[in-house]
């Protein structure tokens, strides 16, 4: 508490000399020393009112937004710096300071004003352009993060947010450099060994991006971004056995969603007789590609049920064996429980004995029937897709600029049809191709009517999108178009795909190049057409 005394003393000094601002800070300086922060905030609010610009305001602010931090107050400490930063003095490390505080309390904007008022005042000032790069990476504004971060030539931690931001932004041999110059600074820092890596990996560098993985393995064999790199870069390779496994490290990423509890889960024990819950905690491209397993796991005895977004479910019903369909938190009952994701590694899959046989989905016949009318032009029909789920953190990079595909849309002989439902679309309003392309987005409400219009293609061209699997799922003819340091499963100079036969994979040849790739697919279009 405040000494009784010298709160009787200040309050007649304020009541006698309602302009002493001197006296109020005496107060909140005496209010913060007790912990009595709701008295401080008081007293400053008396002072700001007397000089409310006053850079000896400042600090007292600043403390007493930290003490609401610690009290868990956010609001009232975002309250606070706002009236901070009305005062602060011309010092580029108080509105670092400030902007330190702005993000913890997530006022990203208030953050970012502060951190580049810092930088104006000091343009060398690493901290601040760390921060600043810091603050953009994690709004996605990768390209903006990178620049700031790259001033900060001394900081092994920007320049390491300099080497992110450029494999966000499809930059890879830029990234290459930030990490080297990152591990000249500090060379045993693990996650820019993991990033010289994943730069590799991006080129396709398979026995670069394995160097590297080992040195940072022999620094932190335990660190999460390690392993799950690891599991990417055996996956590839097609060594199952250990990519699976390592690929389990995938629940300890910050942005995992939370495994389900309640349930034991299930360890390729027989089975017959029990009741299994599959779950999908990724993508509907992932959910496509893994639910072969579900017959597989009837043809044991169990009892299956699968849980997945509605948009799968009419779909779904398709799968031999007839599991029961759930959506996300509806009560189950069941035995046992397992990720769709894990059930390669729980069955032992590699290459060689990858369940591919044929279909595992199939097509309704009403649907097709109610579709028929959109086919009646004559000659080939090829489906389209150029852009798949943009909160796929590599997306822009996945997805192919329409605009490139006009030479393809104007090939006589074909009619092409735009499978693009949500994403996307907005390309279409300036496509050069536009009154050859015919439109059937908005008539895909879910994934059974798109399975009905697939049926009744020749061709499916699509870059990697939840299409591709769905037509690999019913095997139909498609045709993939893929980045360079394409996805996983897709595996390493292949022009097919052990895991849908009847898909063809056409595989950037340079790091960002579709351009080289649409020229290929179309002359490889207009040959099929004949």
């Amino acid at each position: 508490m405040i000494p009784p005394d010298a709160a009787v003393t200040l309050r007649r000094r304020l009541a006698a000399h309602p302009d002493d601002d001197e006296a109020a800070l005496r107060y909140a300086s005496m209010a913060l020393a007790s912990g009595d922060g709701d008295a401080m905030a008081t007293w400053l609010g008396a002072a700001a009112a007397i000089k409310p610009s006053s850079p000896v305001l400042f600090a007292p602010f600043r403390a007493l937004a930290h003490a609401y931090l610690s009290a868990g107050r956010a609001d009232l400490a975002k309250r606070t710096l706002r009236r901070a930063i009305g005062s602060l003095p011309v010092d580029w490390e108080a509105w670092n300071d400030i902007g330190v505080l702005c993000d913890r309390v997530s006022d990203e904007g208030s953050a970012g004003q502060a951190f580049r008022t810092a930088i104006v005042l000091a343009p060398g000032a690493e901290i601040a352009l760390s921060n600043l790069a810091d603050l953009l990476f994690r709004a996605g504004a990768y390209v903006a993060a990178g620049k700031f971060a790259r001033h900060a030539v001394g900081s092994a931690e920007a320049l390491l947010t300099a080497g992110n931001s450029a494999l966000r932004s499809g930059r890879p041999a830029l990234a290459a450099r930030c990490f080297r110059r990152s591990l000249t600074l500090a060379p045993h820092m693990p996650p820019s060994l993991v990033g010289r890596a994943v730069a590799a990996m991006a080129d396709d560098d398979v026995a670069t991006a394995g160097a590297w993985l080992k040195r940072a393995q022999s620094l932190d064999p335990n660190d999460v971004s390690l392993n799950n790199n690891l599991a990417t870069w055996h996956l590839v390779q097609g060594d199952y056995q250990r990519g699976f496994a390592f690929y389990e490290w995938r629940w300890r990423r910050p942005e995992a969603q939370a495994r389900r509890g309640g349930l034991p889960e299930w360890s390729g024990t027989p089975i017959a007789g029990r009741r299994i819950l599959l779950y999908a905690e990724q993508g509907l491209g992932d959910v496509l590609q893994m639910v072969r397993y579900a017959p597989m796991l009837s043809g044991l005895g169990a009892s299956v049920v699968i849980e997945c977004p509605p948009t799968l479910h009419r779909l779904l019903g398709s799968l031999p064996g007839s599991p029961r369909l759930a959506r996300a938190g509806e009560a189950v009952e069941a035995d046992l429980q397992a990720p769709l994701m894990s059930l390669p590694r729980l069955f032992g899959t590699t290459v060689e004995t990858i369940p591919a046989d044929g279909p595992y989905l199939f097509s309704e016949a009403e649907l097709i029937a109610a579709t028929a009318g959109q086919f009646r032009a004559p000659g080939r029909r090829i489906g389209l897709v150029w852009q798949g789920n943009p909160r796929q953190v590599d997306e822009p990079h996945r997805s192919i600029p329409l605009d490139l595909l006009a030479p393809l849309v104007a090939l006589p002989g074909a009619t092409v049809y735009g499978l693009q439902r949500d994403h996307g679309r907005d390309q279409m309003e300036s496509f050069r191709g536009r009154d050859r392309l015919v439109d059937l987005g908005p008539q895909l409400d879910n994934l059974a009517t798109t399975a009905a219009i697939l049926a009744q293609l020749d061709l499916v061209i699509t870059t990697c999108t939840a299409v591709a699997h769905l037509a690999g799922a019913l095997g139909r003819p498609v045709w993939i178009l893929l980045k360079r340091g394409a996805d996983w499963r897709w595996m390493l100079d292949r022009s097919d795909s052990p895991w849908y036969p009847t898909a063809r994979l056409v595989r950037q040849r340079r790091p960002g190049d579709w351009q080289e790739v649409a020229e290929r697919v179309t002359k490889m279009t207009r040959a099929w057409i004949g």
